[in-house]
């Protein structure tokens, strides 16, 4: 079998005693061999594979695109003469890349893990040091894949801790480290989700409270709507607090929650084992207090990962999970806490400072502090929202963003290379969230867009025409789609504005006409207690 070396660092390229291929065929042929190059031997789902790397296309076309790119890689990786699957192995479910083939990137992981377990210093150096030698560069460089970025970014980090164990070995330079360390038993921590180096606003009771909460409890999930920053709350909460054992670890690519156990295993880059992947942590964690941070679970909460949570929990007493989430878990051993969007006292700050990023003579005046400030008020204080408003403020005026808020999930999109694809647009932020949501409380939340204000259950009942209203108000409720103040309910405007898109004419007047119905009744049987007549 003719081998092949897969170089990732710095670049893609694969080449074999006798052949190098630096054409790939494209993009998405490049992407789909960095992602089976980083494993050799473990198979995907097809079905993973093909969302991962074609998650806007509909999935009949992608995977019409799918056949297309592994027709054309083997084409070139198994030409006439070598056998089929010798280098790619796929059938009907699952494909992957061959055992026996190498990667820099698995060379790299060893030369690290040969460092961690060298018992005298001059061979802990030169493993160091020959981790270093490979790796040449960001990982997939030119591919924005989400699991290819998180990947991108948790390398680096190993990079960079490889050059501060060397300096302090006395061989080399450290690279300057923008973070505070979090540590792990004295090991620095592998950060797996890229933090942007710009400035944070409020939040400050809100991370004490939520240090305090993981303190007393072992499943906290953090929860919240799309674009409140809870990713980013996380992310200052460890930079400002002395947490010992904490781990982050993304799960936005995950489809099913099966995987976790195996993903956990991945980002942490434990050592090599034939052992199931929960056992392998239970090792790497047995007697040490441990926090685990597991971001972006939504999409898991009805494949399996309330069941891989608790598994994980019980398994391993000493651990703490701390979970970001749009949905509630709806586990006993949950303590939720919710992320409210940001008051006007930190929102406009923030969207001062981002727009000023965009546009350097950005300055709060008399002239436009009201503006920005009913901006705010008008984006529901959502740090995505305003952050994408603010960067409008190259081109446009505070007031001129403010007079095209009606068209605001056409407003609200943003050019930026290195943002995540599903907060690169209002419109994706909420998508994302949508379509965890099934399709009867889809419609039930669209008709309650007709409120403006908060509404009781009755409204809402009467109005909709609902029988199960209580039940589509828990989910809505559980899905941070509506919050509940006291015996009412209220939607935050811009999603009340995105339901309203979901609502075809003939439903929006036939829904228009009930409320109005249902309220002038309302203001008939009123009326004797407000003219006094009853008394």
């Amino acid at each position: 079998m003719e081998s092949w070396y897969f170089s990732l660092l710095g670049g893609v390229s694969v080449r074999s005693h006798s052949r190098q291929l630096e054409d790939l065929v494209g993009k998405k042929a490049g992407a789909l061999l960095a992602l089976l190059a980083l494993a050799p031997g473990r198979m995907r789902s097809r079905e993973e594979v093909i969302y991962l790397i074609w998650p806007e296309v509909e999935l009949d076309e992608a995977r019409n695109r799918f056949r297309q790119v592994l027709t054309r890689l083997r084409k070139q990786l198994e030409p006439e003469g070598v056998a089929a699957g010798s280098v790619l192995v796929a059938d009907r479910t699952q494909i992957g890349l061959a055992v026996g083939h190498k990667s820099d990137v698995a060379e790299f992981q060893q030369s690290l893990r040969s460092a961690a377990v060298a018992t005298d210093s001059r061979a802990r150096a030169q493993h160091l040091q020959a981790a270093l030698d490979l790796y040449q560069g960001e990982f997939a460089p030119g591919f924005y894949l989400d699991v290819l970025l998180i990947e991108r970014e948790r390398l680096a980090t190993l990079a960079q801790n490889a050059r501060e164990k060397l300096a302090a070995l006395g061989a080399a330079e450290p690279l300057p480290a923008p973070l505070k360390p979090i540590t792990l038993s004295g090991e620095p921590m592998a950060r797996l989700v890229q933090v942007i180096p710009n400035a944070f606003f409020g939040r400050q009771s809100e991370r004490e409270r939520l240090a305090l909460l993981l303190q007393e409890s072992r499943l906290v999930t953090l929860l919240g709507p799309g674009g409140t920053g809870k990713t980013r709350l996380v992310q200052e909460l460890l930079a400002d607090t002395d947490i010992q054992g904490a781990h982050f670890v993304s799960l936005s690519s995950l489809r099913s929650g099966a995987s976790i156990p195996d993903t956990i295993v991945s980002a942490l880059a434990l050592p090599d084992s034939n052992e199931a992947a929960l056992t392998r942590i239970q090792a790497a964690f047995a007697d040490k207090p441990t926090l685990l941070i597991l971001d972006n679970v939504e999409q898991l909460v009805e494949s399996g990962g309330p069941v891989a949570i608790v598994t994980l929990l019980e398994a391993i007493p000493t651990l703490r999970l701390l979970v970001t989430s749009r949905s509630k878990l709806n586990l006993a051993a949950e303590r939720i806490f919710p992320l409210s969007p940001l008051p006007e006292e930190d929102a406009v700050p923030l969207f001062c400072e981002r727009a000023h990023r965009a546009r350097p003579d950005f300055a709060l005046t008399d002239q436009n502090t009201d503006a920005v400030a009913e901006l705010c008020r008008r984006l529901d204080g959502l740090p995505l929202a305003i952050e994408l408003a603010a960067a409008r403020s190259a081109v446009l005026s505070s007031a001129q963003i403010l007079e095209r808020l009606s068209r605001r999930f056409d407003l609200l999109t943003d050019r930026q290379r290195d943002r995540d694809e599903r907060h690169a647009s209002l419109r994706a932020a909420l998508d994302w969230g949508w379509c965890l949501i099934a399709p009867d409380v889809q419609q039930f939340f669209a008709q309650l867009c007709v409120f403006r204000g908060s509404f009781s259950l009755e409204a809402a009942e009467a109005i909709t025409g609902e029988f199960l209203a209580i039940d589509y108000l828990q989910s809505l409720t559980d899905a941070s789609f509506i919050v509940v103040e006291g015996e009412r309910f209220r939607l935050l405007e811009t999603l009340r504005e995105y339901g309203l898109e979901k609502l075809g004419k003939d439903d929006s007047d036939a829904l228009i006409r009930a409320h109005a119905d249902y309220f002038l009744a309302r203001a008939t049987e009123w009326r004797p207690l407000l003219d006094g007549s009853e008394f």
